[in-house]
């Protein structure tokens, strides 16, 4: 394995698929709004489960964030850098979920009915793109759950150290 448990085995993992899936968006963003140019309807929403659950997957999200971020933190030599990273990172996942929020809007109420709406959205521009969105969600996945072991592995070390320091 490629020191996936470091924090550079998790730079050099996010720094070729982050990438990659910002592309994927920024594509069939234009896509969409070339073929469709502001027309989408915004649904009224009588369920208020659809609150809660989004409300579940942000924090899903953060927390993983967080996980990831607070170890990387420590080791960081420039905090400066880090903290534009982590500003600059979050204007452009702002900007890309407000993209894909529009792609969704977009092909309602078709986009609501399927598990995965960008896949479904993306299947109305040939079959190669689908195809490529595919491929960057499942590297999107394993970017993931890297994450998530960098971070288990991280509080796993501390809480090791701090064991053996007690006894």
């Amino acid at each position: 394995m490629v020191a996936l448990f470091s924090t550079n085995g998790v730079i050099t993992i996010n720094s070729f698929i982050v990438p990659l899936s910002t592309a994927m968006v920024l594509i069939l963003g234009v896509f969409v709004f070339e073929e469709h140019r502001f027309n989408f309807s915004i649904p009224n929403f009588n369920n208020k489960i659809i609150y809660g659950s989004a409300v579940l997957y942000a924090c899903f999200n953060f927390m993983t964030a967080v996980g990831v971020l607070y170890p990387m933190a420590s080791e960081v030599k420039n905090k400066n850098s880090f903290i534009k990273g982590c500003i600059l990172g979050s204007i452009v996942l702002t900007l890309l979920g407000i993209i894909i929020n529009y792609n969704i809007l977009t092909y309602y109420p078709g986009s609501f009915s399927s598990e995965v709406p960008n896949l479904y959205i993306a299947k109305n521009y040939g079959p190669l793109l689908p195809l490529y969105l595919t491929i960057i969600i499942w590297l999107e996945m394993f970017t993931t759950e890297v994450g998530c072991l960098y971070s288990l592995s991280r509080r796993m070390q501390i809480f090791l150290t701090k064991a053996i320091l007690y006894v």
